[in-house]
């Protein structure tokens, strides 16, 4: 069938697809099991062209959102569509896109995250500094500390002479 340029898609009739075969071949008696086998493969093919076509849209709504991040000067927390839409229709991610209602819903997306409180950012920043693990953040008197220093007069001392520890390095 293919051969000879016939498709089957999700809303080709049983009649017209049996009537194309009776041209080109013998219809076997099982053939509503056929018709069904490629109106199933021809709603898979549907589905999966749908869902790449979604992909493809999510994708562009993506490439507007960094672009509108990358905007100078940038979005403010108290912009509105109508006063940015001039600067937004410019880019070329906007143009693509072609559909100015998702567009704007981008677009609010943006100028909400950009009103998100800082105090909160920086209150997590803070959180991840605390829980740190690493040696620098350790107090003055740490071990390191102790070895660099003399333990009689608080002057430093050559200690190169000294075996290394596992995994420390000569500075």
């Amino acid at each position: 069938m293919r051969d000879a340029g016939f498709r089957v898609h999700v809303d080709t009739a049983r009649e017209e697809v049996k009537s194309f075969a009776a041209e080109f071949y013998h219809v076997p008696d099982y053939f509503d099991y056929i018709y069904e086998q490629l109106l199933m493969k021809a709603r898979h093919k549907k589905e999966e062209e749908d869902e790449r076509i979604l992909r493809q849209h999510r994708r562009m709504l993506d490439d507007l959102r960094y672009a509108l991040y990358d905007l100078v000067p940038r979005i403010s927390a108290d912009a509105t569509w109508d006063e940015e839409k001039s600067r937004v229709e410019r880019l070329p991610e906007f143009r693509a896109l072609d559909d100015e209602p998702a567009a704007r819903l981008v677009f609010d997306r943006v100028v909400e995250r950009e009103r998100e409180p800082r105090k909160s950012a920086r209150s997590r920043d803070a959180d991840t500094h605390k829980r740190s693990r690493s040696p620098s953040t350790g107090p003055p008197d740490s071990r390191a500390a102790r070895r660099r220093t003399s333990t009689d007069n608080g002057m430093p001392v050559d200690d190169h002479d000294s075996e290394l520890e596992e995994g420390e390095m000569v500075l």
